[in-house]
């Protein structure tokens, strides 16, 4: 089993036994929602430069009530300064 650092804390992911595991990658986003309830979530695993699995669970946004899409464009606004935080650890 490998750790992943996120944003959001550290995640355990299994180690992979198939290029995308769906079930997995489902279970770790609704572990994670329970965790930090949020309107909308984007994940995907890119595989060689391609997209290989995208699950958007909830909405992009909550007043028209948009899906989360592959092109959704999230505003993470000072969250970036979070991310590099932990991309430097």
């Amino acid at each position: 089993m490998t750790t992943s650092a996120t944003a959001l804390g550290h995640v355990a992911l299994p180690t992979p036994t198939s290029p995308v595991d769906e079930s997995t990658l489902r279970d770790i986003t609704t572990e994670v929602l329970n965790r930090w309830p949020s309107a909308g979530v984007a994940v995907a695993v890119v595989h060689d430069g391609d997209l290989a699995w995208f699950h958007g669970p909830g909405v992009a946004d909550t007043s028209p009530k948009e899906p989360v899409t592959e092109d959704t464009v999230f505003r993470t606004r000072s969250v970036t300064k979070t991310f590099h935080a932990v991309a430097l650890m």
